[in-house]
């Protein structure tokens, strides 16, 4: 064998290692045919999930699926501040994948919400004050989709205890107006003395 082929050997073996790493890393690098990446987050508690589906590529069969759930700041509020079981209703937040580049859902601001430490303080102070359920489902739900975070007072104790403060009074006022469908003076009476007295007034004049 010639000094010059024993010199070109080692590059020979270079480009093969070269080769390898291409076919094993680069794969490896690309978005996989056929699976499809989502999140939701419930409408109530406010947990995201996290969901991966395995479809046939170009298709919507799914052959298989998992999920994986993050406590966000406000499903950790709802669950400390004692919220009821429920099943969850997941609202579609994103998704890419197999064919899909971006898929944004309406409700996606939900996933920002569902962060925000300022809610979850709100949706404590509010289950403090209420224990009817329908009336807590009803406040979990309007507190994560309304669109401006709430603006609380210094003093955060007031939102559980005390007289209500000014951020409780206006939400009661526009859940009356937008659940309730309520007249002017059933929006000023939650005003002034929240969705309970309403719905007790609403119990006597039947």
């Amino acid at each position: 064998m010639s000094a010059a082929n024993t010199r070109k050997r080692p590059w020979i073996y270079v480009g093969l290692g070269l080769a390898l790493v291409v076919l094993l890393v680069v794969p490896a690098s690309l978005p996989s045919p056929g699976v499809y990446r989502a999140w939701h987050v419930c409408r109530v508690c406010g947990l995201e999930r996290a969901t991966v589906d395995y479809r046939i590529p170009a298709t919507r069969v799914t052959l298989s699926s998992r999920a994986t759930d993050r406590v966000t700041a406000y499903a950790q509020a709802y669950a400390e501040a004692g919220g009821d079981d429920h099943v969850h209703d997941l609202a579609f937040m994103s998704g890419h994948g197999n064919g899909i580049t971006c898929a944004l859902g309406r409700d996606r601001d939900l996933q920002r919400s569902a962060d925000d430490p300022d809610r979850g303080a709100l949706l404590r102070g509010l289950f403090a004050r209420e224990a009817s359920p329908d009336l807590r489902r009803i406040y979990a739900e309007q507190v994560l989709a309304q669109e401006q975070p709430p603006v609380l007072p210094d003093d955060r104790d007031a939102l559980a205890r005390g007289p209500r403060p000014d951020v409780i009074c206006h939400l009661d006022a526009r859940i009356a107006a937008e659940v309730f469908q309520a007249t002017l003076d059933e929006q000023h009476l939650a005003l002034e003395r929240g969705l309970a007295a309403l719905l007790a007034a609403r119990s006597e004049a039947r």
